[in-house]
């Protein structure tokens, strides 16, 4: 589970909720969330608002292994 993922589901907000609030489309932060697509700085920052936490922490490599 990436950093970001972790941060969404320990607020408790569905991806469509949590994209909603940082004005991104869920695809995308699905994308962002497996790691598919880089996170530009502007919407990491939107991200790091809704979700309360230090901007840098949505970055931050997964510890779990790839299957």
């Amino acid at each position: 589970m990436t950093a970001l993922r972790k941060a969404r589901k320990d607020r408790g907000l569905p991806q469509t909720v949590c994209a909603k609030l940082a004005r991104i489309s869920q695809s995308g932060l699905s994308a962002f969330e497996r790691g598919e697509r880089p996170i530009p700085r502007n919407v990491a920052g939107r991200l790091a608002k809704v979700l309360r936490v230090e901007l840098e922490s949505i970055f931050v490599p997964s510890k779990e292994k790839s299957r």
